[in-house]
């Protein structure tokens, strides 16, 4: 199955950071060539490491980024951490992956998306990356007009927005 990806927030201006943001959802096309998409997985990253240095350690040591970090994270290289999203219309799964690491780059990314992959039985065969415009369900704001569009669909047919037009 392929994939596309888009950085939700780059959080450095550089190629890594401790934190790194991904919506990622599966595509496909039809026989007439129309581009299909289905629910997004959100996935956040953070390189626990670079929070842990000693600049840091004395702020972070009751937050539960420390716990993770002393009692997860102490005989593993990750843990994962899910939110229930069970209820949700665009979000598959919502994930923060806690990695023992200083820095995430857009390559370590993917690959930490694969395992992610791998341990839910998630199939994949390619991922690649795109712009927010396969996204833009995730905006908020254009959630709320085209909700309000296919109730006027529903209540109304296809052609709601012409109703004016008819009476004159």
């Amino acid at each position: 199955m392929k994939w596309i990806y888009y950085f939700k927030k780059k959080w450095l201006d550089t190629d890594s950071s401790p934190l790194q943001s991904v919506y990622v959802r599966p595509i496909t096309n039809d026989n007439e060539g129309n581009k299909w998409v289905g629910k997004i997985v959100d996935i956040s990253i953070i390189a626990t490491e670079y929070f842990m240095k000693d600049d840091f350690k004395t702020l972070q040591l009751e937050s539960g980024l420390a716990q993770i970090y002393f009692n997860e994270l102490n005989t593993k290289d990750f843990y994962i951490q899910e939110e229930d999203n069970d209820q949700s219309d665009l979000y598959l799964h919502i994930a923060t992956i806690y990695i023992k690491d200083s820095s995430v780059t857009a390559s370590s990314m993917v690959d930490w998306t694969k395992v992610y992959f791998n341990i839910l039985g998630i199939p994949f065969s390619e991922f690649r990356e795109t712009d927010l415009n396969d996204f833009v369900d995730t905006n908020p704001l254009y959630r709320l007009i085209s909700d309000g569009a296919r109730k006027m669909e529903s209540k109304w047919g296809k052609e709601w927005w012409k109703i004016n037009d008819r009476k004159q």
